[in-house]
């Protein structure tokens, strides 16, 4: 879906950039109210806000974005490039909201990893149907681009999850633990 925005510069309604291609639902932000995003802002970051949804299959990744009048832009609130052995992956740790958890009624495990890393050794964790599970942040890319097709590479990736079961905190990322721990695919 391509997206723009427009706000006012110099008394005008103008755009702020260029369209652009985003995977996000800006239709389903939690900001939208009344047909107009509800702006926010943050001591530690310069414009105003506002959260917006990007839908990864089992769970909803929360997004801020930045709306800078001064300069006529909206962009990524957050701009991280961690460093790994490997380089930079530009990747970022988001909050996410789960709309529905179903335990599985018997005792099942998933695989936690120390880091979001498929070649660390992961840790065998029981889930019981009455674990307490905290989902903690998603660690995934964010395009945001002018390019149409250039998102879809990224929507194939499943983010890691970092989540505490019962006291016990650590990432994943394969469908079969995301759905041991209760988290069905939808969409």
């Amino acid at each position: 879906m391509t997206y723009q925005f427009f706000g006012l510069i110099d008394q005008k309604l103008a755009p702020f950039g260029e369209p652009f291609c985003d995977e996000i639902e800006f239709a389903h932000s939690p900001a939208l109210q009344n047909g107009a995003f509800e702006l926010t802002q943050e001591a530690r970051i310069s414009g105003d806000l506002f959260t917006s949804i990007l839908f990864r299959g089992y769970y909803r990744v929360l997004i801020p974005v930045r709306v800078d009048f001064d300069h006529g832009r909206v962009e990524p609130a957050q701009h991280c490039e961690p460093l790994t052995p490997q380089g930079s992956q530009d990747l970022c740790d988001f909050p996410v909201r789960v709309d529905e958890r179903l335990p599985a009624p018997l005792d099942t495990f998933v695989r936690l990893y120390p880091q979001p890393d498929a070649r660390t050794t992961p840790q065998h964790v029981v889930v019981h149907p009455n674990s307490q599970v905290r989902f903690l942040a998603a660690r995934t890319r964010l395009n945001w681009n002018r390019e149409p097709n250039r998102s879809e590479s990224s929507r194939q990736e499943l983010p890691w999850l970092r989540v505490r079961i019962d006291g016990t905190e650590g990432w994943l990322q394969a469908p079969e633990d995301l759905e041991a721990l209760g988290l069905q695919p939808a969409g």
